[in-house]
């Protein structure tokens, strides 16, 4: 042992020129090393370059290699080589630059539990242009792939009151002018299966009390905005559409225990239209006084208003006649006493055109003069109720006969007439 340590010295003292060989006595290169094929216990190998737990500083000559056992600030553990002016990462000359970066610095993101980021656009599926920060194609073809292009779950478990869960949170906070919008949902009309725009199923749990949505929707609650502002707006179909439409379609169904609403506005106007929104009414949101019916102006507007009063009973009214040439005018009552007198035995009654459905019961109370009903002429004619022809612009109601009690109705051209079998 003693004279191989004598050689080596030896060796060592004189400038070598030559190839060394360790582990062979053929070397081809400047320093070949071959592994053993037989190592003891505890013999490993490899060569093992200086170990460091600080970067030197200055730097070694160029071409020196370490090996960093220690990280040392933001220098990983690892191999290190100098450059002449710096220490350098081999790791990072091998990969480059990372594709992402521990949030808020530029070094490189190397551990799985890193919060990263990167400033360009990223795409899967697709190495086109998309004009969009983050890009996801399902570019599948056959019905072996996958035909889910994103799938997100929240596992979160945590119970605490406080803790929302989201599994997407939507922030659009641009500036931009033209529209902006949260979610962009476009449904092609290739397959012929339902087509369903938005699926959302939400789960209530039994024992929970609070109240939940399906869709909870807030929309300008905050500005002073003058314009048209629509909360849910849906246009379904088209003018060439053949099949069922359904604008809005709701259903709501429990026990009987509680109210169930398949609709529930608030608001201080409420509009049913017509399908090219021409014609409709505008309903009042006011519940009226008790009694009160809804009308229509025909003009597209409704309101409470009352009813025309009806009676079970007749309503009575007496008329004197008048001279020839000024009859007495019919305007009000329903069963009317006439009473004829000598030279006064003329009544009138109202052009039929303009009531429409009025009837009259009309009883000559004279038992000695005769009445004379006119109708205005022009304006309609009198027909027995038996008789397809014309009785004329007059009839007589005599004193003692069957028509000493008759009944009129306007058909809105002319006058019915008839006996009363009392």
């Amino acid at each position: 042992m003693k004279q191989f340590l004598l050689i080596f010295l030896i060796a060592i003292s004189y400038s070598v020129t030559g190839q060394v060989g360790i582990g062979t006595a053929t070397p081809v290169t400047d320093l070949q090393v071959e592994a053993s094929t037989s190592l003891g216990p505890g013999e490993f190998n490899g060569i093992m370059v200086p170990r460091v737990s600080n970067i030197p500083s200055p730097a070694a000559p160029a071409g020196t290699i370490i090996y960093l056992d220690t990280v040392d600030g933001s220098n990983p553990i690892g191999f290190y080589f100098s450059n002449g002016s710096a220490y350098q990462n081999v790791t990072d000359l091998s990969s480059g630059t990372a594709a992402f970066f521990d949030s808020g610095t530029t070094t490189n993101a190397t551990a799985t539990t890193s919060e990263i980021f990167r400033s360009g656009r990223t795409r899967f599926g697709n190495d086109g242009v998309p004009a969009s920060v983050v890009s996801i194609e399902n570019q599948g073809a056959l019905a072996s792939e996958d035909r889910t292009t994103l799938s997100i779950t929240n596992r979160h478990s945590s119970s605490a009151l406080s803790s929302n869960t989201f599994s997407i949170n939507v922030n659009n906070t641009s500036s931009a002018r033209g529209n902006k919008v949260g979610i962009n949902n476009e449904i092609s009309s290739s397959g012929d299966g339902t087509h369903i725009g938005l699926n959302n199923l939400t789960e209530i749990n039994s024992s929970s009390s609070a109240t939940s949505y399906g869709i909870n929707n807030n929309i300008d609650t905050g500005s002073t905005s003058a314009g048209t502002i629509y909360g849910i707006r849906t246009v379904s179909g088209n003018s060439t559409s053949t099949g069922v439409r359904y604008g809005i379609y709701s259903q709501a169904i429990n026990d009987g225990s509680n109210n169930a609403y398949s609709g529930y506005f608030s608001g201080d106007r409420f509009a049913i239209r017509n399908e090219a929104d021409t014609d409709g009414y505008e309903l009042p949101t006011v519940d009226g006084s008790a009694g009160q019916v809804l009308t229509t102006d025909g003009s597209g507007n409704a309101s409470w208003g009352n009813p025309i009063a009806t009676n079970t009973s007749l309503n009575l009214a007496s008329y004197s006649g008048g001279p020839s040439g000024s009859a007495t005018p019919i305007d009000n009552g329903s069963y009317l006493n006439l009473s004829p007198t000598t030279g006064n035995q003329e009544f009138l009654l109202p052009e039929p055109t303009t009531v429409p459905g009025r009837m009259y019961i009309l009883r000559n109370i004279s038992n000695s003069e005769n009445a004379v009903i006119y109708t205005p002429n022009p304006g309609g004619e009198f027909y027995a109720s038996n008789s397809s022809s014309s009785a004329g612009f007059n009839i007589t109601m005599d004193a003692n006969s069957n028509t000493k009690t008759i009944y009129v109705i306007s058909d809105g051209m002319n006058w019915t007439f008839g006996s009363y079998g009392f």
